[in-house]
C-alpha cells in the first residue's frame, strides 16, 4: 500500500543564493507531486516485506506489486534574474516571454524577470510581439549556478510602415491591398518575395508591421476596379485604379537601383503616401484553343517587369475564353490547367486605349525536368553536412532512392521569385540516380542546391555551367537534364578565435561568435555557418575545394542574403581548401558593420 501526502504549493522560499525547490507551474505539478509523495508505509505480506528490496521481490514473486522505487530528490535549482531591454532605446520591455524550457515567465512592468533553473548551461530565449525573435540577441546560453549574476538581454524592434493611399477622385480609399516585397540576394542574384501586407481602412490608411530590417523593400498596391460594372462579354471600358509600386515601379530584378528602394533600419517608423490615378480598364479576351474539357483554366497576369498582378480574370468554358479588364500597359498572361497532365501557355500583349480581342494561346504539356546525380565518392571516411543517409528500405523493403541533395529553382526574370523544386524518383525509370521535378513552367531559372551527401563538384545542363548561367526551359520542350556531380573528398577548417567579441553578451552569458565560410567561386549552395561559444575551437567540414573568405563576427548574418555578407567578406581571412585537406586558422572577430539606410522617416509619392 502507498499513502500519498500532498505537498504545499506555498512553501517558504529559501534565501537567495541557496538551492531552490522546483517552482510549481501548470504542466509541472504532476511531476512535482510524484517527487513529493511520501512513498510507502511498509505493510507486510505473508512471508514477504515488499518495501525491503523491490527488485529482488519482483524477481522472486513475478506478477506481485514490487513496491515503491527508491526516493529521488529533485535536482537543486538556482535563481536566475535579469532584465529585457529594447536594443535601440535601452528602455525595459514589459511582458516579454523569457523561456528556459524548464521554467518560463513574463517580464514585469520594468522588464525584469526571475527563473529557477537547474545547474548547468541553460538556453534562454526571449520573445515579444513587435520584436525580431530570430535575431542573434533572442537566444542566450547562460551558465547557471549559485553565483550567476543578474542578466541583461535585449530585443530589436521590427520596422513599421504606415501609409496613406490617396485617390485622384478624392473618394474614400478603403479596402485597397498593399503588399511589401522584400529584396534578398542568393549568390549575387536578386530575389523579390512578398513578405507582409495590409488593407487600407476607411480613411485610406494602412499599417504594415513586423518588417524585418535592415532590408530593402518595394511597396505595391493591388489593382482596384469597379467589378459591379464589369459585365462579361461587354466591350465597354470600366474604370479603376491600376497597381502602383513605391518608391519605383519594378523594371528588372537585376537592374532596379538600391537608391530607389525603401531601405529600412531596425525599429524605423516609416511614413509614406501613395497616389492612385483613376484610369479606364479595357476588356482583354484570350481564347484557349485546346483547353481540357473537364479541367478548369486559370490565368495569371504579369506586368512588364514580370511581377504577377492580381487582376480579376473570368473563365468561360463554353466559349473557351478567359477575360480580364486591364488598364493601359504592356503585359503577358500565363494560362494553366492542372489535371492528370499539367498544361501551360503564354501570350504577350499590349493594352492601348481600346479593348483587345483576337488573342489566343495553345496549351502544351509541362514536361518533368530530369536530374541525374553522379556520386563520385572516394573518401573512406566521408564527411557530411551533419546528416547521415542510409541507403536502405524500411522493414526489409526495396532500397530507398535518395538524391543526396535538395534542389530548387528560382525565377531569374520573375520579380516575385517563382520557386520550383521537390526532387522525386523519375517515373518509370530503373536508374536509381535519375530524379525529376514536375510542373516547371517555361522560363529562366537560377538553380539552388542543398547537399547533404558530400558537396556539389559540378552542375550542368546541356553543357551549360549552372553556377554561372541560368537554366532555360522552353515552351513545350523537354529541357536537357541537369547533371549533378557529388563528391565526398571535401576539406575542412579547424580554428580558434583570437579574442572573444566585445560587448556580445551580458555578464553571466556565454559569448557567441558566428563564423561563415564564404566561397570565392561560383556556386549554387549557401555558405556554411558554424558557431564558437566563449572562444572555443570551431570546425567547418565538407567544404568544396577552392578559395574562401572566412568571417568571424559577433553579428549573426542571414546566409541567404549575400548583400549582408559581402561587407564582412571584404574583411574575411582568405584560405584555399584542398581535396581532403585541413586548414588551421586563428581568426580575429570582425566588429559588427552597421547597416545604412537610404530611406527617410517621411516619404511620399
Amino acid at each position: 500500500m502507498i499513502i500519498w501526502i500532498a505537498a504545499s504549493r506555498h512553501s517558504p522560499k529559501p534565501n537567495k543564493g541557496h538551492p531552490l525547490p522546483s517552482r510549481s507551474k501548470p504542466g509541472r505539478i504532476l511531476a512535482a507531486a510524484a517527487l513529493a509523495c511520501i512513498e510507502c508505509i511498509s505493510l507486510t505480506c505473508p512471508g514477504q516485506n515488499l518495501a525491503q528490496n523491490p527488485a529482488q521481490n519482483l524477481a522472486q514473486n513475478p506478477g506481485q506489486d514490487p513496491g515503491p522505487l527508491p526516493r529521488q530528490d529533485p535536482a537543486p535549482t538556482y535563481p536566475v534574474q535579469g532584465v529585457v531591454l529594447n536594443s535601440l532605446t535601452r528602455q525595459p520591455i514589459p511582458r516579454a516571454l523569457v523561456d528556459a524550457a524548464t521554467d518560463a515567465t513574463l517580464t514585469d512592468g520594468e522588464g525584469r524577470f526571475e527563473l529557477n533553473l537547474p545547474a548547468g548551461i541553460a538556453q534562454i530565449t526571449t520573445r515579444r510581439p513587435g520584436y525580431a525573435s530570430d535575431a542573434r540577441n533572442a537566444t542566450h546560453a547562460v551558465r547557471v549556478d549559485a553565483s550567476t549574476p543578474s542578466l541583461s538581454f535585449s530585443l530589436t524592434p521590427f520596422a513599421t510602415i504606415t501609409g496613406r493611399v490617396i485617390l485622384s477622385t478624392g473618394e474614400e480609399a478603403s479596402g485597397i491591398a498593399v503588399s511589401a516585397f522584400r529584396r534578398s540576394t542568393f549568390n549575387g542574384h536578386d530575389r523579390w518575395n512578398r513578405q507582409n501586407n495590409a488593407m487600407t481602412n476607411s480613411e485610406g490608411v494602412f499599417r504594415i508591421e513586423d518588417i524585418e530590417a535592415p532590408v530593402a523593400y518595394v511597396l505595391c498596391t493591388e489593382p482596384s476596379h469597379d467589378r459591379a460594372n464589369s459585365i462579361p462579354g461587354s466591350a465597354r471600358a470600366t474604370f479603376g485604379y491600376p497597381s502602383v509600386c513605391y518608391p519605383e515601379a519594378f523594371s528588372s530584378s537585376e537592374t532596379i537601383s538600391s537608391a530607389n528602394l525603401l531601405n529600412l533600419t531596425p525599429g524605423q517608423q516609416a511614413a509614406i503616401n501613395i497616389a492612385l490615378a483613376r484610369e479606364p480598364f479595357y476588356r482583354v479576351s484570350v481564347a484557349v484553343l485546346n483547353h481540357p474539357a473537364t479541367q478548369g483554366v486559370y490565368m495569371e497576369i504579369h506586368d512588364s517587369g514580370g511581377r504577377p498582378v492580381d487582376y480579376w480574370s473570368r473563365w468561360n468554358p463554353q466559349q473557351g475564353i478567359v477575360q480580364v479588364d486591364l488598364p493601359n500597359g504592356q503585359y503577358y498572361a500565363e494560362v494553366r490547367s492542372n489535371g492528370p497532365v499539367s498544361v501551360y501557355g503564354r501570350v504577350d500583349f499590349k493594352v492601348a486605349n481600346a479593348p483587345l480581342s483576337g488573342l489566343s494561346v495553345t496549351l502544351v504539356p509541362l514536361h518533368p525536368l530530369l536530374v541525374r546525380v553522379h556520386r563520385d565518392f572516394t573518401a573512406t571516411d566521408p564527411q557530411t553536412n551533419g546528416t547521415a543517409f542510409v541507403h536502405g528500405g524500411l522493414q526489409g523493403g526495396a532500397p530507398e532512392r535518395n538524391a543526396g541533395l535538395n534542389l530548387s529553382l528560382a525565377g531569374a526574370d520573375s520579380l516575385a521569385g517563382e520557386m520550383g523544386g521537390g526532387l522525386q524518383p523519375a517515373k518509370g525509370a530503373t536508374d536509381p540516380n535519375l530524379f525529376e521535378i514536375e510542373n516547371i513552367s517555361p522560363g529562366r531559372y537560377w538553380i539552388e542546391t542543398f547537399p547533404f551527401e558530400g558537396y556539389i563538384a559540378s552542375i550542368t545542363s546541356g553543357g551549360v555551367d549552372l553556377t554561372r548561367q541560368p537554366m532555360v526551359i522552353g515552351s513545350g520542350d523537354t529541357a536537357a537534364p541537369i547533371d549533378v556531380e557529388l563528391r565526398n573528398d571535401g576539406g575542412q577548417i579547424k580554428g580558434t578565435i583570437n579574442q572573444p567579441p566585445a560587448q556580445s553578451a551580458s555578464a553571466g552569458e556565454l559569448s557567441t561568435t558566428y563564423l561563415y565560410a564564404l566561397p570565392a567561386f561560383p556556386t549554387t549552395s549557401l555558405p556554411q555557418r558554424t558557431e564558437s561559444r566563449n572562444g572555443l575551437p570551431f570546425t567547418f567540414t565538407n567544404l568544396a575545394p577552392g578559395p574562401y573568405k572566412i568571417v568571424a563576427t559577433a553579428q549573426e548574418i542571414d546566409p541567404n542574403d549575400s548583400a549582408q555578407l559581402s561587407p564582412y567578406a571584404a574583411k574575411g581571412q582568405p584560405v584555399t581548401i584542398q581535396p581532403g585537406g585541413t586548414e588551421n586558422l586563428q581568426l580575429d572577430v570582425i566588429p559588427s558593420i552597421a547597416a545604412t539606410s537610404a530611406g527617410s522617416e517621411d516619404q511620399s509619392q
